[in-house]
């Protein structure tokens, strides 16, 4: 059992901070929307600071994403993503607090405004990293008939809530005004 939660984690982690990084930086629109999301929610006057404080978490999240899928330190992507993840949530909780109805690029294109949903899913997140720190890393081609199935439960679960879980707050808070 602690196979297949170690091996799910990292799989979930690894695309949680593999789609972000690659949403950032594979077009010159994802880095630099990006780069406006934080110069407003760091309230920075300058885009060239802004710019250079998303360049800093892009390549945290680059480094996390490398090291997870890396079979020789993996914990440290663990650690390095929670890090990141620690840093994200306490970031949209002071946006949140001081009313800056900012969009996060969180996974480079289409933003979602800051939330008390989009805290709820960094908590998610750093509960995986938590556990891929806490249980013993294993690799994930050790025992194929479990690494297989765990492997694919992570990369599934982290495809649907980074793809859906914006749009379904959406729809619930749709439903929630209209009720």
């Amino acid at each position: 059992m602690t196979e297949f939660v170690a091996v799910s984690a990292r799989a979930f982690l690894a695309l949680v901070f593999i789609t972000a990084f690659a949403g950032k930086t594979l077009t010159h629109n994802g880095f630099r929307g990006f780069a406006q999301s934080v110069q407003g929610l760091a309230r920075l006057k300058s885009a060239r600071s802004a710019a250079i404080l998303a360049g800093i978490v892009v390549s945290g999240e680059g480094l996390a994403a490398a090291l997870l899928v890396s079979p020789i330190a993996p914990r440290l992507g663990f650690v390095i993503g929670g890090l990141m993840l620690l840093l994200f949530t306490g970031v949209v909780i002071r946006s949140v607090r001081a009313g800056i109805f900012a969009e996060c690029r969180c996974f480079g294109g289409r933003g979602a405004i800051m939330s008390t949903a989009m805290v709820g899913r960094n908590l998610v997140f750093l509960a995986i990293a938590v556990a891929g720190v806490v249980v013993p890393v294993a690799p994930v081609l050790g025992n194929l008939r479990l690494a297989l199935p765990a492997l694919a439960f992570g990369l599934l679960l982290a495809f649907l809530i980074i793809r859906y879980y914006d749009d379904f707050v959406r729809l619930l808070l749709r439903r929630h005004a209209t009720a």
